[in-house]
């Protein structure tokens, strides 16, 4: 399927700022232009819009233009295409951005690997085979020329797309060696095979076993032997228990005892309580009358402890010292900032003064330098006589008018002196360096005046400030101690309010301790009284409890008395124990072997599991085997057979021939031969030798030829060809040979062949010249080119 460019349209690619280029010329056409004026670049688009590669050595980001260090915001390719059925085809690539969008007919595809994926099926070939057969560089034709047998196999492996032969070797290899030795699984099967029947056969005789242990089972009368032991145990219980009993009666039996004499005491305890707290009660009542007299004579002392505290608050009052006032300060003496001020005028006007006179100085040298001409100040007076002054660079002449003359011609001269100006320069400099030493002075004798002033100023605004801070301070303090007088004169007068308020008591502190006794034994009488009351109620209660336990024990000795008089005899409960003892003995052995059975049959479950999934492996590894032994026998194919030269050997023979119809027309005088897989240079003469010793334009026809063969053999149905200078290293003679043929494969009307070139003999064979300089394009017919 056949393709050609009608048109491109560059932004910002490369070294080109702008630039369009119309293809529908004809079918040969050739680039023109000075280098840098874009013709590789177009190339290099059309390339990149068909197969998404740029050139060899460039890339996409490279491909975008650059103006210093800064990359162009808007780069981007738009290419029109004629397919082989007619339809116009129109691909936009976007540099900058990274996108790509194709448009044919209805159809419209945006993203890069999708409009390469519609441009290769479309067209029938790979961007790998457009790039390889389309899109050649000279520099690839010249590595078939390598006198390393090697590097000229691999060269031509890579232009005519069979290095994946070696590729294709070598992966093998890499397989080959990946998949390793497969293991055999057919012993570790029989292995499986043989413990499964030990298993099934143990697990046969583990059955038969248990099959026996439960007929034992069934001949022993469990329930009764049982019944036996309980009978017998329940014996035993019951002698325990009535040996507990008996211990327990006993022990009741003192408890009784014992509680029955503590109550006794307990009853005459309470009664002696009772007496004392009645004789007590008797002579000074009871606890409430107690209670009401202490309340009495705690109130009389609690008015007492009042007027004792408020008297001595009184006290105390009249004893505080407030403190004295304080006698408010002086204002200070501020002094006088005039004197101080006066000298500041002073400083700023020599400052002023000096300051003139340094830039009077500067301007005065700066005249002179920039004029190289005396600014001198002349002055002429007249007098009666008739007598005139005449002053010039600061000399005084007396006299009549030509002496004024003679005495302005001298000034006039010594003023173009050079020695007058070179010394009058050197007084300048010291000058005007004098009075910047005296304005630097005049400006420290300023800052110091002034400094000065800011310190008298800070100094009197100080003093003030501390003025205001005394005289604050005794203000408040004279303030406070009148408060602190006024606050104790009120104070004492409440004082004195509250104390003639309180009545005047009598307390008597030996009746308050004598009632307090007296109350104290009243309410520890009454606490025993009460204690030994609950006592009473206690030792009562535990009697009952002790006469019911007493009871509960009795009837406990003598049910334990009736069990053991009907308990088994001890041959009896024996033989129950044998019975049962062998009962379990038994049923444990039956246990076991019902867990030994299952956990054989887990391991025999286990066994067939692995002997399935080793079937399984055994598949995969034929399944392995077979699959490396296919690729081996791939290998050795490609090895033994020798596969890839074959192939080399024909595509070499057939390049060859297709070369040699084309070297004549290009003006060659040689024929290429192959001879043990190496291509050779044949002359008329009959003598031959390594294509690699070819000069440099014949080497460039065999490029060309070999060029035009590998498009013809491998894409001659994309009709499309691109050649970069083909002309490069040929001759005068070539270049015209090179342009005939040019122009007689024009003729053939199959393949459009674009090309660069810098010679006008080649662009004149082309059907349409198209000059790219200054980013122009002129269209140049053939006749124009040649005239």
């Amino acid at each position: 399927m056949s393709i050609r460019v009608e048109s491109i349209k560059l932004k910002n690619v490369r070294g080109v700022d702008e630039l369009s280029v119309d293809f529908t010329g004809g079918r040969n056409l050739g680039l023109v232009g000075p280098n840098g004026c874009g013709k590789s670049t177009v190339l290099s688009a059309i390339r990149l819009q068909l197969t998404g590669n740029a050139m060899q050595g460039s890339t996409i980001q490279k491909m975008i233009r650059r103006v210093g260090s800064e990359q162009a915001d808007e780069s981007w390719i738009e290419g029109r295409y004629r397919l082989h059925d007619g339809r116009l085809m129109t691909l936009e690539t976007d540099l900058a951005g990274g996108g790509r969008k194709l448009t044919c007919g209805d159809e419209s595809i945006t993203g890069s690997r999708a409009v390469l994926g519609w441009i290769q099926e479309r067209l029938g070939l790979d961007t790998a085979s457009i790039t390889r057969f389309s899109f050649i560089q000279q520099g690839q034709m010249q590595s078939l020329l390598f006198e390393s047998r090697a590097d000229r196999q691999t060269a031509f492996l890579k232009l005519t797309g069979l290095d994946w032969l070696e590729k294709s070797r070598d992966e093998l290899a890499g397989l080959i060696k990946k998949l390793g030795e497969v293991p055999d699984y057919r012993d570790e099967m029989d292995r499986l095979s043989a413990q499964i029947e030990s298993q099934k056969q143990e697990w046969h005789q583990k059955e038969k076993s248990r099959q026996e242990l439960e007929q034992r089972l069934g001949g022993i009368d469990l329930e009764q032997a049982q019944q036996t032991i309980r009978l017998s145990e329940a014996a035993l219980e019951a002698r325990a228990k009535r040996d507990h009993l008996k211990d327990q009666k006993e022990h009741l039996e003192q408890r009784l005892a014992r509680v029955r004499a503590t109550s006794t005491s307990s009853i005459e305890r309470y009664q002696q309580v009772k007496s004392a707290l009645d004789k007590l009660q008797a002579e000074h009542g009871d606890a409430a009358a107690v209670q009401e007299a202490l309340e009495e004579l705690n109130q009389q002392e609690m008015a007492h402890s009042q007027r004792k505290s408020l008297q001595s608050q009184i006290d105390q009052l009249k004893a505080r010292d407030p403190g004295q006032p304080v006698q408010e300060p002086q204002e200070p003496q501020q002094v006088d900032e005039q004197p101080y001020q006066e000298q500041v005028d002073q400083a700023q006007r020599a400052f002023d003064k000096s300051d003139q006179e340094h830039e009077a100085a500067r301007s005065a040298l700066s005249v002179l330098d920039e004029s190289s001409v005396l600014a001198v100040d002349i002055r002429v007076e007249a007098h009666p006589g008739p007598s005139y002054i005449y002053r010039a660079e600061g000399n005084q002449t007396q006299g009549d008018l030509p002496a004024i003359q003679q005495a302005f011609t001298q000034t006039v001269q010594n003023l173009a002196d050079p020695d007058t100006i070179s010394r009058r320069r050197a007084e300048m400099v010291e000058r005007e360096k004098q009075t910047g030493r005296d304005r630097k002075r005049a400006q420290i004798s300023l800052r110091k005046a002034q400094d000065d002033l800011s310190q008298v100023r800070s100094n009197n605004l100080a003093r003030q400030r501390q003025y205001q801070k005394d005289l604050s301070e005794a203000q408040k303090h004279n303030a406070q101690v009148q408060a602190a007088r006024q606050h104790i004169e009120q104070s004492l007068a409440d004082l004195q309010a509250k104390l003639d308020q309180l009545p005047a008591v009598e307390f008597n502190l030996e009746r308050k301790q004598l009632l307090s006794n007296t109350l104290q034994q009243l309410q520890s009488l009454e606490y025993e009284h009460r204690q030994l009351s609950g006592q009473v109620v206690d030792l009562s209660s535990q009697l009952n409890e002790a006469k019911s336990e007493w009871q509960q024990v009795q009837e406990s000795f003598e049910q334990a008395e009736r069990v053991v008089a009907e308990a088994p005899t001890d041959s009896q409960v024996e033989k129950a124990r044998r019975e049962v003892e062998t009962h379990r003995k038994l049923r444990s052995d039956l246990e076991a072997a019902r867990s030994t059975m299952d956990y054989m049959a887990s391991q025999l479950k286990r066994l067939r599991d692995s002997h399935e999934e080793m079937t399984q492996w055994q598949q995969r590894a034929e399944s392995k085997r077979r699959f490396k032994d296919k690729v081996t026998r791939l290998r050795e194919l490609l090895h033994r057979d020798q596969l890839p030269a074959e192939m080399i050997d024909q595509y070499s023979r057939a390049l060859a021939a297709a070369a040699n119809e084309y070297l004549p027309r290009l003006g060659a005088e040689f024929r290429i031969d192959l001879d043990g897989g190496e291509f050779e240079a044949v002359w008329p003469d009959g003598s031959r030798y390594p294509a690699s010793l070819l000069s440099g334009g014949e080497a460039c026809r065999w490029c060309v030829s070999f060029i035009w063969s590998v498009h013809a053999l491998f894409a001659s149905s994309f009709g499309l060809l691109t050649m970069d200078e083909p002309t490069y290293g040929l001759d005068s003679d070539g270049i015209e040979t090179m342009a005939e043929s040019l122009r007689t494969m024009s003729g053939d009307g199959q393949t459009q062949m674009i090309l660069t070139t810098h010679h006008d003999e080649i662009a004149g064979a082309c059907d349409e010249a198209i000059d790219l300089s200054s980013k122009k394009i002129d269209k140049l017919s053939r006749a124009e080119v040649q005239s």
